[in-house]
């Protein structure tokens, strides 16, 4: 992880980042509903990145300015979901937050 706001396109995929801090509220999860201002996006298909591919890809969008925002297409590589990472916060408008508890049954 870098120095980005992480976004995924599925709650599934998200609900992967939860976890239960002492003192949560009867066992329940929390997730922020977003919108989110892609731009132009640097993609990464790579299954396992390196530290350094990540910091190429991350300088594309702070230090280059080719990009605005990263794609990791999961979906391609893996066949699970699509991962965004933006690193201007004005880019991320926070519509709702959710409070859930995940079931297994």
């Amino acid at each position: 992880a870098g120095k980005g706001f992480y976004f995924a396109e599925s709650i599934t995929k998200a609900d992967e980042y939860t976890q239960l801090e002492d003192g949560s509220v009867d066992g329940l999860r929390c997730v922020l509903v977003c919108r989110v201002v892609i731009g132009r996006a640097q993609v990464c298909a790579a299954v396992q990145p390196t530290e350094q591919y990540k910091q190429k890809l991350e300088d594309s969008v702070l230090k280059e300015g080719t990009y605005d925002s990263v794609m990791m297409d999961r979906e391609r590589c893996r066949g699970t979901f699509r991962e965004f990472a933006v690193y201007d916060a004005a880019r991320c408008l926070p519509l709702f937050v959710v409070w859930y508890e995940r079931r297994t049954d």
